[in-house]
């Protein structure tokens, strides 16, 4: 990434936060409130001048969200739908604050979160909605790897996959699903290509913002600019007795990787 480059990610960051220092705090939207905590763990994230704990302390915050919104009634939009405007849109963002939190809480090794996700979201029967229903079965398969029931998740993939991409459950290209399989199949090859794939297309949004001066929170889900998607393929395929590595030649995986090796702090317990 060129040094220009990087100075426009810095600029479109701290003109993030300063508009977020405008923006009402909203305690009792829990989508609203954890939107607003990724754009700031985003934009801070980017800055690398902040002190990194500044990022662990942001995290913590989004994680502690995270967990305000699963235990709200918000997500049972994903079983019967939204009547609010734009309600499709809505449930794009639900479901994609809801994966990315529970990524979070896995790279995190955060026990109890992850067992709070699958007792409110895994023990119902998948929705109807085909979106929520995709989103669920990704969360069921990383939820099965992250309780180390490689062969359960291996077994559930190798007879259920061609079903899931006739029904638009899955996308055989996808670089998280194609993560999770090798993990699954204990396929180390495939488990790099995916994390690399990652990298490269953290890359092309970082660059499509800075070239379009939009907002990074407008161009970026913010799982992308921390990396979480990344760092939970990463620990559980070392769960899986994987020997992974990464490049780090990246801003974005020089960043992450601090925080890899500082820990995120667990949170459950105090919420």
């Amino acid at each position: 990434m060129t040094l220009a480059l990087e100075s426009r990610l810095r600029v479109l960051a701290a003109r993030d936060l300063e508009l977020l220092g405008h923006e009402p705090w909203a305690p009792d939207e829990p989508v609203a409130e954890l939107q607003r905590l990724e754009s700031e763990a985003r934009a801070v994230f980017l800055m690398e001048e902040r002190d990194i704990a500044e990022v662990q302390q942001l995290l913590a915050s989004h994680l502690r969200a995270w967990l305000v919104l699963i235990r709200s009634n918000a997500p049972e939009a994903l079983w019967s739908g939204s009547d609010r405007p734009q309600a499709g849109e809505y449930l794009m963002v639900l479901c994609d604050l809801l994966m990315g939190g529970l990524l979070e809480a896995i790279a995190a090794n955060d026990n109890a979160a992850v067992a709070e996700f699958h007792s409110r979201f895994l023990e119902r029967e998948l929705p109807e909605i085909e979106l929520s229903a995709a989103t669920l079965i990704l969360a069921r398969q990383l939820c099965l790897l992250f309780g180390r029931e490689f062969e359960r998740a291996a077994d559930e993939l190798e007879s259920s996959w061609a079903d899931w991409i006739d029904a638009g459950f899955v996308h055989p290209r996808d670089d998280v699903w194609n993560g999770v399989r090798g993990i699954a199949n204990n396929d180390a090859e495939l488990v790099h290509a995916s994390l690399r794939a990652l990298s490269s297309n953290r890359f092309a949004a970082l660059r499509y913002a800075v070239e379009s001066g939009l907002m990074l929170r407008s161009t970026l889900p913010a799982r992308l600019a921390l990396q979480m998607d990344s760092r939970a393929l990463l620990g559980l395929a070392r769960a899986r007795g994987m020997e992974i590595s990464l490049e780090a030649e990246e801003l974005l995986t020089r960043r992450a990787a601090l925080l890899w090796r500082l820990g995120l702090r667990k949170v459950s317990d105090d919420s």
